[in-house]
């Protein structure tokens, strides 16, 4: 009986935890979200806002799982920065792009995403990086 009542109240102790540590990765990503729209509405320096971009989408695989749609928006927004600082040329921004524009296409894919206008359009932009 007290194994029991040690295994429960040390279960609820960790599961209490988990639960600080999924708000406190919730709120550094709203804090990041904004800053992200903020640099990105208001800024020319794009390399400021692919630094926030980059840990929105590290912070985003873990607060929303790599599997679901959020995750993808925010990779197909970190690959179209890298897009537009690559420019042109095969950089190492361009490769970075290229593989993150597929791995946007697998998750919607993977969910059953809509092949519609802005999935076509968005698929145009990755044929052509």
């Amino acid at each position: 009986m007290l194994f029991r009542f040690l295994f429960i109240l040390s279960f609820i102790f960790v599961c209490q935890f988990g639960y600080a540590d999924e708000a406190s990765d919730q709120a550094e990503f709203d804090v990041l979200y904004k800053t992200f729209t903020d640099l990105y509405a208001n800024s020319e320096d794009i390399d400021p806002i692919i630094e926030v971009a980059e840990k929105l989408y590290k912070l985003s695989a873990k607060v929303h799982g790599e599997k679901s749609i959020n995750y993808a928006n925010v990779t197909y927004n970190l690959a179209s920065l890298y897009d537009e600082r690559g420019g042109t040329s095969a950089t190492e921004d361009e490769k970075k792009a290229a593989d993150l524009y597929k791995d946007y296409f697998e998750i919607l894919d993977k969910n059953g995403a809509p092949q519609d206008k802005d999935y076509f359009s968005k698929m145009v932009v990755f044929i052509s990086a």
